[in-house]
């Protein structure tokens, strides 16, 4: 999978703990245009907001990620 060879290079630099490798296990990736297209336009939109900041307020950071976690069926869409 190419993504791997990706994460596997950004990464080369950084010791794991206990040498352990990338777990690649939860990582999925999409050909489906529409998920794309979606997440790409959820991206934007979350990115010309102006957000709250505050200690009880989620970031840009954690809002996209629950967005696409939501959009592509990661750990957070199948826990509600």
């Amino acid at each position: 999978m190419r993504a791997i060879n990706v994460l596997n290079n950004c990464f080369a630099p950084f010791l794991f703990y206990k040498n352990e490798e990338l777990d690649s296990a939860d990582l999925n990736d999409s050909h489906d245009t529409d998920r794309i297209l979606l997440a790409k336009m959820v991206q934007q939109q979350i990115a010309d907001q102006t957000w709250p900041c505050g200690p009880n307020e989620p970031t840009q950071d954690e809002l996209l990620l629950s967005a696409l976690e939501i959009i592509y069926g990661g750990k957070y869409a199948r826990s509600h």
